[in-house]
């Protein structure tokens, strides 16, 4: 098995995401077990809230340092920085729009990122581990969002999250127009590996793809809660 670089779909790939949904199905389990005990329930909460703010912390650091600095990359503005503090946000206040967010980002686009990762460091590099520590707690934050908080979208929900995600996509479209960046891959660039943008057009009309796309998958990532809470109605 290679493990000095990364390729999407070799046994590095798989065993790494697996380690990820594993280690969020476990932390899961865990703090689910411990609801019974509020002060313990409490520490579960107030440990995964800071592990993602910690998370962003060491992935904002590292690409701060001058070592790894480049302007068009390093800010932490793609779409898993800021869902690592929605994480911590939404667990330690379960603030509901802080919660539907994280939701909808980290079902319906954070997870490109673990089935093709912009990534091509393997084992031996720190930018591998920085990367997937980020990204790791995204499933754990959910998993808690779901499952011990209970949390179940709704239309206004889905309405507000599309609305802020698009706000934030044009903001990040025009910051890359401006500087030629290409933070939220909604610039000219691309990931460096294969990505579902190669197969929606040509830069700028794939940022309005983009945009429908996610919108529609958010739509997708509602309509499953609305028919369960209809069946536990009429029942």
């Amino acid at each position: 098995m290679e493990l000095s670089v990364f390729h999407i779909g070799s046994p590095l790939h798989l065993i790494t995401v697996a380690a990820c949904f594993g280690l969020a199905v476990v932390t899961t389990l865990l703090a689910n077990r411990s609801k019974p005990n509020p002060a313990t329930s409490h520490r579960w909460r107030t440990g995964i809230a800071i592990s993602c703010l910690v998370a962003w912390i060491i992935n904002t650091a590292f690409w701060l340092l001058p070592s790894h600095f480049q302007w068009d990359r390093s800010l932490p503005l793609h779409l898993c920085n800021l869902a690592n503090l929605l994480g911590a946000y939404a667990i330690w206040k379960q603030w509901r729009p802080a919660q539907s967010i994280i939701y909808y980002w980290a079902c319906g686009l954070c997870v490109c990122a673990f089935i093709t990762p912009s990534l091509h460091s393997g084992i031996d590099s720190l930018s591998f581990w920085v990367f997937w520590i980020y990204h790791g707690v995204i499933p754990v934050a959910i998993g808690y969002v779901l499952i011990i908080d209970q949390f179940r979208p709704n239309w206004s929900d889905f309405a507000r999250s599309s609305l802020v995600t698009t706000g934030f996509v044009m903001v990040l479209a025009g910051i890359n127009w401006l500087t030629g960046w290409n933070y939220g891959f909604v610039g000219k660039g691309k990931p460096l590996q294969t990505s579902l943008l190669d197969w929606l057009g040509p830069y700028p009309i794939r940022i309005l793809y983009i945009v429908l796309l996610g919108t529609a998958i958010f739509a997708l990532l509602t309509v499953p809660w609305q028919k369960w809470s209809r069946s536990k109605i009429e029942k």
